[in-house]
Protein backbone atom coordinates (compact mmCIF):
# COMPACT_ATOMS: atom_id res chain seq x y z
CA UNK A 1 0.00 0.00 0.00
CA UNK A 2 1.07 3.51 -1.11
CA UNK A 3 0.66 6.69 1.49
CA UNK A 4 -1.60 9.35 -0.11
CA UNK A 5 -1.34 13.02 1.10
CA UNK A 6 -4.80 14.39 1.58
CA UNK A 7 -4.36 18.54 0.79
CA UNK A 8 -6.95 20.79 1.58
CA UNK A 9 -8.18 23.09 -1.13
CA UNK A 10 -10.80 26.07 -0.61
CA UNK A 11 -13.26 26.60 -3.01
CA UNK A 12 -12.78 29.52 -4.14
CA UNK A 13 -15.35 29.60 -7.47
CA UNK A 14 -17.75 31.90 -5.94
CA UNK A 15 -17.42 33.97 -2.40
CA UNK A 16 -18.57 32.69 0.50
CA UNK A 17 -21.65 34.09 2.11
CA UNK A 18 -21.51 35.55 6.12
CA UNK A 19 -23.64 32.99 7.06
CA UNK A 20 -21.92 30.06 5.35
CA UNK A 21 -18.47 28.83 6.59
CA UNK A 22 -16.16 27.94 3.45
CA UNK A 23 -16.08 24.71 2.31
CA UNK A 24 -12.74 22.38 2.31
CA UNK A 25 -12.51 19.96 -0.61
CA UNK A 26 -9.91 16.80 0.20
CA UNK A 27 -7.81 15.81 -2.80
CA UNK A 28 -5.71 12.69 -2.78
CA UNK A 29 -2.55 12.68 -4.48
CA UNK A 30 -0.69 9.51 -5.78
CA UNK A 31 2.68 8.89 -4.63
CA UNK A 32 4.82 6.85 -7.35
CA UNK A 33 5.46 3.26 -5.95
CA UNK A 34 9.05 1.68 -5.92
CA UNK A 35 9.71 -1.33 -7.65
CA UNK A 36 9.73 -4.48 -5.90
CA UNK A 37 13.38 -5.90 -4.46
CA UNK A 38 13.09 -9.06 -5.99
CA UNK A 39 12.56 -7.60 -9.96
CA UNK A 40 16.43 -6.75 -10.44
CA UNK A 41 17.69 -10.11 -9.21
CA UNK A 42 15.57 -12.66 -11.13
CA UNK A 43 17.01 -13.22 -14.79
CA UNK A 44 14.90 -12.46 -17.57
CA UNK A 45 13.41 -15.88 -19.59
CA UNK A 46 15.83 -14.74 -22.70
CA UNK A 47 18.49 -15.07 -20.85
CA UNK A 48 17.65 -18.36 -19.21
CA UNK A 49 17.21 -19.39 -23.39
CA UNK A 50 20.40 -18.08 -24.17
CA UNK A 51 22.42 -19.74 -21.83
CA UNK A 52 20.27 -23.42 -22.67
CA UNK A 53 21.19 -23.09 -26.24
CA UNK A 54 25.20 -22.71 -25.53
CA UNK A 55 24.94 -25.14 -23.25
CA UNK A 56 23.35 -27.35 -25.64
CA UNK A 57 25.73 -26.32 -28.43
CA UNK A 58 28.89 -27.07 -26.70
CA UNK A 59 27.31 -30.80 -25.13
CA UNK A 60 26.44 -30.86 -29.17
CA UNK A 61 29.72 -30.01 -30.58
CA UNK A 62 31.51 -32.18 -27.62
CA UNK A 63 29.59 -35.04 -29.07
CA UNK A 64 30.61 -34.64 -32.38
CA UNK A 65 33.93 -34.43 -31.64
CA UNK A 66 33.73 -37.44 -29.72
CA UNK A 67 32.33 -39.34 -32.81
CA UNK A 68 34.91 -37.90 -35.27
CA UNK A 69 37.69 -38.66 -33.12
CA UNK A 70 37.25 -42.45 -32.66
CA UNK A 71 36.03 -42.40 -36.52
CA UNK A 72 39.79 -41.52 -37.69
CA UNK A 73 41.35 -43.80 -35.11
CA UNK A 74 39.75 -46.71 -36.87
CA UNK A 75 39.62 -45.29 -40.18
CA UNK A 76 42.64 -43.44 -40.78
CA UNK A 77 42.37 -42.82 -44.27
CA UNK A 78 38.66 -41.76 -44.12
CA UNK A 79 37.71 -38.46 -45.96
CA UNK A 80 35.77 -35.50 -44.37
CA UNK A 81 33.04 -36.91 -46.53
CA UNK A 82 32.86 -40.08 -45.46
CA UNK A 83 32.76 -39.21 -41.87
CA UNK A 84 29.82 -36.64 -42.49
CA UNK A 85 28.14 -39.39 -44.19
CA UNK A 86 28.68 -42.01 -41.31
CA UNK A 87 27.22 -39.33 -38.93
CA UNK A 88 24.67 -38.05 -40.52
CA UNK A 89 23.64 -40.65 -42.96
CA UNK A 90 20.54 -38.89 -44.08
CA UNK A 91 22.26 -36.08 -45.19
CA UNK A 92 24.66 -37.86 -47.53
CA UNK A 93 22.55 -40.56 -50.21
CA UNK A 94 24.80 -40.27 -53.31
CA UNK A 95 26.86 -36.83 -51.86
CA UNK A 96 26.70 -35.12 -48.56
CA UNK A 97 24.68 -31.84 -48.07
CA UNK A 98 26.54 -28.73 -49.13
CA UNK A 99 25.73 -26.83 -45.65
CA UNK A 100 28.65 -29.47 -44.73
CA UNK A 101 31.18 -27.58 -46.92
CA UNK A 102 30.98 -24.58 -45.82
CA UNK A 103 33.85 -22.92 -44.68
CA UNK A 104 34.33 -22.03 -40.92
CA UNK A 105 31.18 -24.26 -39.94
CA UNK A 106 31.76 -27.03 -36.53
CA UNK A 107 31.73 -29.96 -38.42
CA UNK A 108 34.25 -29.21 -40.87
CA UNK A 109 36.46 -27.57 -38.05
CA UNK A 110 36.24 -30.77 -35.60
CA UNK A 111 37.74 -32.96 -38.43
CA UNK A 112 40.17 -30.72 -39.32
CA UNK A 113 40.98 -30.50 -36.22
CA UNK A 114 40.96 -34.62 -35.20
CA UNK A 115 42.64 -34.73 -38.77
CA UNK A 116 45.43 -32.52 -37.76
CA UNK A 117 45.84 -33.88 -34.25
CA UNK A 118 46.11 -37.97 -35.86
CA UNK A 119 48.73 -37.14 -38.27
CA UNK A 120 50.85 -35.69 -35.27
CA UNK A 121 50.10 -38.92 -33.23
CA UNK A 122 51.10 -40.94 -36.10
CA UNK A 123 54.77 -38.49 -36.45
CA UNK A 124 55.27 -38.97 -32.68
CA UNK A 125 55.00 -43.01 -33.94
CA UNK A 126 56.97 -42.85 -36.68
CA UNK A 127 59.68 -40.87 -34.88
CA UNK A 128 59.51 -43.25 -31.86
CA UNK A 129 59.97 -46.25 -34.74
CA UNK A 130 62.98 -43.82 -36.16
CA UNK A 131 61.48 -42.83 -39.60
CA UNK A 132 60.98 -39.52 -40.25
CA UNK A 133 57.60 -38.30 -42.08
CA UNK A 134 59.66 -37.24 -45.14
CA UNK A 135 60.68 -40.81 -45.42
CA UNK A 136 57.47 -41.59 -44.94
CA UNK A 137 56.21 -39.60 -47.19
CA UNK A 138 58.98 -41.01 -49.66
CA UNK A 139 57.70 -44.80 -49.26
CA UNK A 140 54.30 -43.49 -49.77
CA UNK A 141 55.15 -41.40 -53.23
CA UNK A 142 57.34 -44.92 -53.80
CA UNK A 143 54.36 -46.82 -53.52
CA UNK A 144 51.96 -44.63 -55.51
CA UNK A 145 54.71 -44.59 -58.37
CA UNK A 146 54.84 -48.74 -58.21
CA UNK A 147 51.02 -48.57 -58.10
CA UNK A 148 50.68 -46.44 -61.74
CA UNK A 149 53.22 -48.40 -63.28
CA UNK A 150 51.40 -52.00 -62.46
CA UNK A 151 48.10 -50.20 -64.06
CA UNK A 152 46.17 -49.05 -60.59
CA UNK A 153 44.67 -46.13 -62.71
CA UNK A 154 43.35 -47.71 -66.04
CA UNK A 155 45.02 -51.35 -66.49
CA UNK A 156 46.85 -53.11 -69.54
CA UNK A 157 45.54 -54.29 -72.62
CA UNK A 158 45.46 -57.88 -71.58
CA UNK A 159 43.60 -57.17 -68.53
CA UNK A 160 40.91 -54.85 -70.64
CA UNK A 161 40.24 -57.22 -73.29
CA UNK A 162 39.72 -60.12 -70.33
CA UNK A 163 37.39 -57.89 -68.21
CA UNK A 164 35.43 -56.39 -71.35
CA UNK A 165 35.25 -59.95 -72.43
CA UNK A 166 33.73 -60.97 -68.89
CA UNK A 167 31.15 -58.58 -69.00
CA UNK A 168 29.58 -58.97 -72.19
CA UNK A 169 29.51 -63.25 -70.84
CA UNK A 170 27.37 -61.97 -67.99
CA UNK A 171 25.53 -59.21 -69.76
CA UNK A 172 25.05 -62.15 -72.45
CA UNK A 173 23.73 -64.59 -69.80
CA UNK A 174 21.87 -61.90 -67.92
CA UNK A 175 20.00 -60.97 -71.09
CA UNK A 176 19.14 -64.97 -71.97
CA UNK A 177 18.05 -65.81 -68.61
CA UNK A 178 16.06 -62.93 -68.08
CA UNK A 179 14.38 -63.76 -71.70
CA UNK A 180 13.50 -67.26 -70.59
CA UNK A 181 12.36 -65.79 -67.22
CA UNK A 182 9.90 -63.57 -68.86
CA UNK A 183 8.29 -66.20 -71.29
CA UNK A 184 7.88 -68.61 -68.18
CA UNK A 185 6.32 -65.66 -66.46
CA UNK A 186 4.13 -64.96 -69.05
CA UNK A 187 3.24 -68.78 -69.52
CA UNK A 188 2.18 -69.17 -66.16
CA UNK A 189 0.16 -65.69 -66.21
CA UNK A 190 -2.08 -67.13 -69.77
CA UNK A 191 -2.40 -70.51 -67.11
CA UNK A 192 -4.02 -68.29 -64.61
CA UNK A 193 -6.23 -66.77 -66.58
CA UNK A 194 -7.22 -70.36 -68.50
CA UNK A 195 -8.01 -71.90 -64.62
CA UNK A 196 -9.84 -68.54 -63.57
CA UNK A 197 -11.86 -69.20 -67.10
CA UNK A 198 -11.98 -72.95 -66.18
CA UNK A 199 -13.21 -72.58 -62.34
CA UNK A 200 -14.89 -73.99 -61.12
CA UNK A 201 -13.94 -76.58 -62.55
CA UNK A 202 -16.70 -79.02 -63.95
CA UNK A 203 -17.70 -82.59 -65.71
CA UNK A 204 -16.04 -81.37 -68.90
CA UNK A 205 -13.42 -78.63 -67.35
CA UNK A 206 -12.09 -81.20 -64.79
CA UNK A 207 -9.22 -82.28 -66.73
CA UNK A 208 -8.09 -78.85 -68.76
CA UNK A 209 -8.35 -77.57 -65.37
CA UNK A 210 -5.75 -80.23 -63.50
CA UNK A 211 -3.18 -79.67 -67.33
CA UNK A 212 -3.31 -76.26 -66.82
CA UNK A 213 -2.90 -75.91 -62.99
CA UNK A 214 0.36 -78.27 -63.75
CA UNK A 215 1.79 -76.21 -66.17
CA UNK A 216 0.92 -72.97 -63.81
CA UNK A 217 2.57 -74.37 -61.23
CA UNK A 218 5.99 -75.83 -63.33
CA UNK A 219 6.18 -72.06 -65.36
CA UNK A 220 6.53 -70.72 -61.77
CA UNK A 221 8.61 -72.74 -60.64
CA UNK A 222 10.73 -72.47 -63.46
CA UNK A 223 10.65 -68.28 -63.29
CA UNK A 224 12.01 -68.81 -59.56
CA UNK A 225 14.88 -70.83 -61.03
CA UNK A 226 16.16 -68.46 -63.72
CA UNK A 227 15.82 -65.66 -61.71
CA UNK A 228 17.87 -67.20 -58.72
CA UNK A 229 20.53 -68.47 -61.94
CA UNK A 230 20.56 -64.96 -63.40
CA UNK A 231 21.86 -63.70 -60.24
CA UNK A 232 24.38 -66.65 -59.45
CA UNK A 233 25.75 -66.67 -62.59
CA UNK A 234 26.25 -62.64 -62.85
CA UNK A 235 27.52 -62.91 -59.28
CA UNK A 236 30.04 -65.72 -60.08
CA UNK A 237 31.37 -64.03 -63.59
CA UNK A 238 31.63 -60.77 -61.56
CA UNK A 239 34.11 -62.66 -58.63
CA UNK A 240 36.12 -64.14 -61.08
CA UNK A 241 36.46 -60.92 -63.14
CA UNK A 242 37.82 -59.41 -60.20
CA UNK A 243 40.43 -61.60 -59.10
CA UNK A 244 41.50 -62.13 -62.73
CA UNK A 245 41.42 -58.22 -63.44
CA UNK A 246 43.26 -57.84 -60.30
CA UNK A 247 46.36 -60.33 -61.04
CA UNK A 248 46.77 -58.80 -64.04
CA UNK A 249 46.72 -55.75 -63.66
CA UNK A 250 48.65 -55.64 -60.46
CA UNK A 251 45.66 -53.29 -58.93
CA UNK A 252 42.55 -54.01 -56.30
CA UNK A 253 41.00 -50.74 -57.52
CA UNK A 254 41.26 -51.66 -60.98
CA UNK A 255 39.74 -54.81 -60.20
CA UNK A 256 37.04 -53.31 -57.72
CA UNK A 257 36.10 -51.27 -60.63
CA UNK A 258 35.95 -53.76 -63.51
CA UNK A 259 33.43 -55.91 -60.77
CA UNK A 260 31.33 -53.38 -60.32
CA UNK A 261 30.92 -52.41 -63.76
CA UNK A 262 30.20 -56.30 -64.31
CA UNK A 263 27.25 -55.92 -62.02
CA UNK A 264 25.65 -52.81 -62.87
CA UNK A 265 25.22 -53.55 -66.60
CA UNK A 266 23.97 -56.92 -65.93
CA UNK A 267 21.59 -55.03 -63.55
CA UNK A 268 20.60 -52.72 -66.18
CA UNK A 269 19.91 -56.09 -68.60
CA UNK A 270 16.97 -57.04 -65.66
Amino acid sequence: MTTKNVEEVEDTSSPPSQSQPPIAIAVAIPQPSAPPLYQSTLPSDEEEAQVAVDRARTESIAVIDEHCREHLSNNPDSSYVTWIACLHPENAQVSIDPRFLIEGNPWLTIYEEAKEDLQKNQGRVAAADGVSPSQQNGEDTKTEKNDKCCGSRSGGFIDYLVGSSLVLAAVTASFVLELSSSYCFLSYWICNKIMNTLSPPGIFTCLPFSITLVLAKVFQLLDAVLLWSSILVVESIAGANYVICTILSCSHKRGKGIHQTTRKLSHLIR
